[in-house]
């Protein structure tokens, strides 16, 4: 058992180098205060390391083995060179020889013995232990995290259960129920006899009816009909001189009869829509010639349209 192990993590706690005598040393490095790239906030660390090169006693160790264990410095030193000829035993036996919570030993392809430090070594057990890193934001994300927290002081949320929506439906539903059931019913209780004022109530009845039905039949039906065939003419395919564009026939009939200007017929080109037009052809030139060129500085709302049927 490596009874060296417990008096080097001591030191080391302590020191910056901590030599094994015929072995190597352990050199602690320092690890300042770093701020990264992703807004991190690492601390200031130790972190152990190990030397071969350092081999030669400085006495570190031998002193604390004597003050531990009450024995003389030539004891210290033969119990130093032990261990170490043990740890070199358990590397020749072993392909990884753990050292304590410093980290661990193992010898790579050239036969050279290397050395693999813990993260939480005892050696980081200083001013610095505990520590831990800090994400810190940035002052765009402190503004922008300003702005949602007064936005969210703006809305005011009113907590309301569901049993409340509940009571409020039911209550409703009365008083519809309420309102229904009080409407009075008017009931004919008056006694029918027999005789002549029967048959009259019976024949106003039946011929009621019939009345109102045929009104609403016949009508619109008559007066559509007859308009349309009394004054929209069939349309070909020519250009027209148009002076106005109405959305009903009565509206495009009234124009006609309230304009000055003489020749003015109705075109229904299918559309839901009346022009009045002045003057037609079956060309562009003959109707501008004889008709817009005309109007136009009088009528600037006179307008050549073409229509295909």
């Amino acid at each position: 058992m490596l009874t060296i192990l417990p008096h080097i993590e001591y030191l080391l706690r302590r020191n910056d180098c901590v030599i094994l005598p015929g072995f190597g040393a352990f050199v602690v490095h320092y690890t300042p205060a770093v701020f990264s790239q992703t807004g991190v906030l690492m601390p200031p660390s130790r972190r152990v390391g190990f030397n071969p090169l350092l081999n030669i006693n400085d006495g570190l160790l031998a002193n604390s083995i004597m003050r531990r264990s009450k024995v003389s410095y030539d004891r210290a030193i033969r119990t130093i060179a032990d261990n170490v000829k043990e740890l070199r035993e358990l590397l020749d036996a072993q392909s990884r020889v753990s050292f304590g919570r410093l980290g661990s030993f193992y010898t790579n392809e050239e036969n050279t013995v290397c050395f693999e430090p813990n993260i939480g070594n005892c050696a980081s057990f200083s001013d610095f232990y505990g520590f831990g890193n800090l994400k810190l934001r940035t002052l765009e994300e402190l503004n922008n995290a300003q702005v949602e927290e007064n936005h969210k002081a703006d809305v005011v949320y009113l907590p309301i259960s569901r049993s409340i929506f509940k009571f409020a439906a039911m209550i409703a539903v009365a008083i519809v129920l309420t309102i229904t059931l009080s409407t009075p019913v008017v009931m004919d209780q008056s006694v029918d006899y027999a005789g002549m004022r029967t048959e009259i109530k019976a024949k106003q009845q039946e011929t009621f009816v019939p009345q109102v039905q045929v009104e609403k039949k016949v009508e619109p039906v008559a007066v559509v009909k007859e308009e349309v065939k009394e004054v929209i003419p069939e349309p070909k395919d020519m250009y027209y001189v148009v002076v106005a564009t109405l959305r009903t026939l009565d509206q495009a009939k009234q124009f006609v009869e309230e304009s000055s200007m003489q020749g003015l017929q109705i075109l229904d080109n299918k559309r839901s829509v009346y022009r009045v037009y002045v003057a037609s052809g079956e060309s562009y030139k003959e109707v501008y010639d004889s008709a817009y060129s005309k109007l136009k500085e009088t009528n600037p709302d006179v307008w050549i349209y073409k229509y295909t049927n």
